[in-house]
């Protein structure tokens, strides 16, 4: 949840600071000082979260958080598959048939091992990988 939150505390410092790029530039705000304005936002509503400058240049000239980069080179499932899986469990949960962390990677590893076959682990997806999914996409479930 904490990332979460960082997350769009980044996102609302880059868009702040796309909307001083739109002003004279004698009347515009450091980068620093939009970050710092971010993180007070947030600190307001009682989370707190650093948004750094440096962090934000690099996301406007087209880097990716630690949480996209993991997500496309370490990944089990694609984004796709993800978004199914979800879709999933809230089809499931919706008929009153939840699924718990045992089930959850029951289907996973069933999914995967009728894709990837003879390359997929023999013991399937970690014991925390359900726990894993579950936090990634706590807003959708």
């Amino acid at each position: 949840l904490a990332s979460h939150e960082r997350e769009k505390a980044i996102a609302h410092a880059m868009e702040a600071y796309k909307a001083e790029l739109q002003k004279p530039e004698k009347e515009r705000k450091p980068l620093k000082t939009i970050c710092c304005e971010a993180a007070e936002e947030w600190r307001e509503k009682g989370i707190s979260v650093t948004v750094s400058a440096d962090t934000v240049r690099r996301r406007l000239t087209g880097g990716r958080s630690h949480t996209e980069f993991n997500a496309e080179k370490n990944a089990w499932l694609a984004p796709e598959e993800e978004t199914k899986v979800v879709e999933y469990c809230l089809a499931l949960a919706k008929r009153g048939f939840p699924l718990n962390h045992k089930q959850l990677k029951f289907h996973v590893d069933s999914l995967l091992q009728a894709r990837l076959g003879d390359k997929f682990l023999e013991g399937g997806v970690g014991k925390n990988w359900s726990t894993r999914f579950i936090q990634r996409h706590s807003a959708d479930l």
